[in-house]
């Protein structure tokens, strides 16, 4: 019974409900379940119990067949009409028909005509019901793989895999993460225990108490989120504010190490004191740096071979540094990438020059083989760029990758500062004239890329797709995208989301969770967050001040 399709027969003759009414439905895959004699009466007991189909006659009084069926597709669309007619009615059925009918019968009823309407209309409804059960399904399983694709975008962080900010601003778009805060670190709880216990029982361990506690007191508390790493070890990947009421960073994450320490034993009672190091990497500003303190922290961790008392080791206790540049100027390093994609070449030098000077300032910290890994690293993201750009480094400046050759063939540190000086005035002369050829076209293509945000804001879109919508490499169209409209792609659409919000809080029939799902952001707490970065004050705090 459950499994059938439900029917309401509509007919101001009593003798045509009755025979359909008892029609043998079932061996259709279908059951009456219940009859009215005008339209008025279909419509009180449809809201009363909704039905599949709807077999009605054309003539009856109070309200026609036709008139009842305008009613039915106003208020539920997924009801199918089966029109009863005469022959004389019929060019109206067929007019009917037009309007959303989905099949009529002929007066007298003919049991095969009727029969053969109804497999039809079985076969589509057993089409439409899969639908909603294929989207359950396919929303299972997009929950189920965002915290792994999540959990993979902080490894590719931390291991220098991603570099460009533009791409890493996309994905925490795309993957509802909350990395919006001013300071980033990184920490490492070591254990034999910890990787005993992923090891053996990795199938089941993502729901175990341990992990789902310390995801829960890193949510609560706004720090960030973890993972683990090939080790087998807890990363704790730090985004968090400082309150204002502390004044020391250092002390407050230390802290906060302290407790998810503390966490971790209550959630593994077997555990022995003395069990679980931790290692923390320096605090920076920039999320790109993170890499940087996942190092440190790995250092750190060195140090409890020496020292068997402490199980929290701090980078900026033992003044253990990278073997980089401290703070890498991640910002110098895009700016010059995207002058070279622009082709201009003074800015390209300009920036080139004080990425350098940044390296020239740590020559006495840093060996040669540093300088050559940077310079060689540098070449690599110029070519990736370059490739999506339609050319490459080789094909630029005759030098094929992985660079290394090229870069140890150069004997002194000076030498090493003009070949690539000249290595960039010859990729911009390429990029400035692949840009030529298609900078007639760009305006007119950003503005197209800015209509379709436009009407496509409350979406998941990126980059990428709005980029070959118009046919423009992403590379170049991120380039020609700020400097058309001063802002690049991500801020462009955090700043049209925030507006549309802005004239939504107004409406105080809304709920500020519905507001941030109209505008795109399908996490509340995010869409608070981001609000409050932009705005000074939170989505609430500003309805309020409306009033």
């Amino acid at each position: 019974m459950n499994n059938l399709y439900k029917i309401m027969i509509v007919d101001d003759e009593f003798f045509i409900c009755d025979g359909l009414m008892s029609f043998h439905w079932k061996d259709l895959g279908f059951n009456a379940v219940s009859c009215a004699y005008n339209g008025e009466e279909a419509l009180e007991l449809l809201n009363k119990e909704l039905v599949d189909v709807i077999i009605t006659d054309i003539k009856m009084p109070f309200m026609d067949g036709i008139e009842l069926m305008k009613r039915v597709h106003s208020q539920f669309q997924n009801i199918k009409i089966v029109l009863l007619t005469g022959y004389k009615e019929f060019d109206y059925a067929k007019a009917a028909i037009k309007s959303g009918v989905s099949e009529y019968l002929l007066k007298p009823v003919n049991i095969n005509e009727l029969t053969s309407i109804f497999k039809h209309l079985k076969k589509e409804l057993d089409k439409e019901s899969k639908i909603p059960k294929m989207l359950k399904t396919y929303e299972k399983q997009i929950n189920e793989s965002l915290p792994l694709a999540a959990e993979k975008f902080l490894k590719d962080i931390v291991e220098e895999k991603v570099y460009d900010l533009d791409e890493i601003n996309e994905k925490i778009n795309l993957l509802e993460l909350n990395l919006n805060y001013k300071s980033y670190s990184c920490a490492i709880f070591q254990s034999q225990y910890i990787s005993d216990l992923w090891q053996n029982e990795n199938k089941r361990i993502r729901n175990s108490s341990i992990f789902q506690n310390i995801s829960q007191y890193l949510k609560i508390n706004n720090l960030g989120y973890f993972f683990i790493n090939h080790n087998f070890e807890i990363i704790i990947f730090f985004n968090f504010n400082v309150p204002e009421h502390i004044k020391c960073e250092r002390e407050y994450l230390k802290e906060k190490l302290e407790a998810l320490k503390a966490l971790i034993y209550n959630s593994l009672s077997e555990i022995p004191d003395g069990a679980i190091w931790v290692g923390v990497g320096n605090i920076y500003k920039n999320i790109l740096s993170t890499a940087n303190s996942y190092k440190e922290a790995t250092r750190c961790l060195k140090r409890r071979y020496f020292d068997t008392k402490t199980t929290i080791f701090c980078s900026w206790l033992y003044n253990i540094s990278s073997s980089l540049v401290a703070e890498y100027p991640y910002e110098i390093e895009n700016l010059l990438i995207d002058s070279i994609i622009e082709g201009n070449s003074n800015d390209s030098l300009t920036h080139f020059k004080e990425l350098w000077g940044n390296f020239s300032h740590d020559l006495k910290h840093l060996a040669p083989e540093s300088i050559q890994d940077y310079t060689i690293q540098l070449l690599n993201m110029i070519d990736r760029r370059l490739n999506k750009h339609g050319t490459s480094v080789r094909e630029c400046v005759q030098v094929p990758p992985p660079f290394t050759c090229f870069v140890s063939g150069i004997k002194s540190f000076a030498v090493l500062e003009v070949s690539m000086e000249n290595v960039i005035s010859k990729i911009c002369e390429v990029t400035r004239k692949i840009n030529n050829n298609v900078h007639s076209s760009s305006y007119l293509s950003i503005q197209t890329a800015k209509k379709y945000i436009e009407s496509n804001y409350t979406k998941k879109i990126t980059l990428n797709q709005v980029a070959d919508m118009v046919f423009l490499s992403p590379s170049y169209f991120s380039i020609r995208f700020k400097k058309e409209t001063g802002l690049n792609f991500v801020d462009y659409l955090k700043e049209l989301r925030i507006n549309k919000a802005k004239e939504l809080l107004k409406r105080f029939d809304l709920k500020i969770y519905e507001i941030g799902n109209m505008v795109g952001y399908g996490d509340a707490t995010y869409f608070a967050n981001t609000f409050k970065n932009c705005t000074g004050m939170t989505p609430l705090k500003y309805r309020r001040k409306l009033t």
